[in-house]
């Protein structure tokens, strides 16, 4: 895609990427697909934990998320910062990480280029400091696109304005799987015989999260009946290290 007078079309997108985590990297794929889709010969440079990892996995060019001058080359280059998708604008986590998006943003409109929001979801931001911060940064953009009726109602009973705000999907409804595939015979497959390929499988995905614990035994209660229903129930870390504990203690 070139604009007016032959320019190239460079995208710069920021978000959770290169952390080895499979949600955020479905993001990345979905996002990616529909860049190409509707820019066709567009260039986009992905601000990741791991460049050398993105570009390779997915094609594009990369920089280091705390690498100030390889961030500075791509804001200079670029021509649309995207920021998303995921959570990324909350402060259970840490502050820190919604600090480092916040302020990306702002690098990105203080370099003139158009800031859109994409896919995201809102909170929960537990200071009203931190939800001052985000609904000021997000008050640049010139398109915000969240991925949920909830976050959607939350910037506007924070008094977002509601011209520039739109209910979206996560971002990964649209990716396309690659055609003629059966996605639950390869899961079958890659388990060896531990799956009969013939009846449904149901993939479980947990994360560590406050009072998570409390919950396990009644999330754990649906799955056991499931499987008495005949379902097969796969556990999914997405962020293998930090996610396993979670789903082995359900397991259990």
């Amino acid at each position: 895609m070139a604009m007016e007078g032959g320019t190239e079309t460079t995208f710069i997108i920021s978000g959770y990427y290169g952390f080895g985590n499979v949600g955020d990297e479905a993001v990345l794929a979905a996002i990616l697909q529909q860049l190409r889709s509707l820019a066709p010969g567009s260039r986009c440079i992905v601000i990741s934990g791991d460049p050398a990892r993105t570009a390779e996995e997915h094609g594009v060019e990369a920089v280091h998320r705390l690498d100030i001058t390889g961030l500075w080359s791509a804001l200079r280059q670029g021509t649309v910062f995207i920021s998303g998708g995921g959570t990324l604008f909350q402060d259970v986590t840490s502050s820190r990480s919604l600090y480092y998006y916040l302020l990306m943003i702002v690098f990105a409109w203080s370099f003139g280029l158009p800031v859109i929001i994409y896919g995201q979801g809102i909170g929960p931001l537990r200071s009203r400091w931190n939800r001052l911060l985000t609904l000021k940064a997000l008050g640049l953009a010139r398109l915000v696109i969240v991925r949920d009726r909830k976050a959607y109602e939350q910037l506007l009973a924070w008094g977002f304005d509601g011209r520039r705000l739109c209910l979206g999907s996560d971002p990964v409804v649209t990716l396309k799987a690659e055609s003629g595939r059966d996605s639950r015979r390869l899961i079958c497959q890659s388990l060896g015989d531990k799956l009969v390929p013939q009846k449904p499988v149901l993939l479980v995905s947990l994360r560590p999260w406050p009072n998570l614990d409390a919950s396990l035994p009644a999330v754990a209660g649906v799955l056991d009946e499931l499987s008495r229903e005949g379902w097969q129930v796969v556990f999914v870390p997405f962020q293998f290290e930090a996610d396993s504990p979670v789903c082995q203690r359900c397991a259990g």
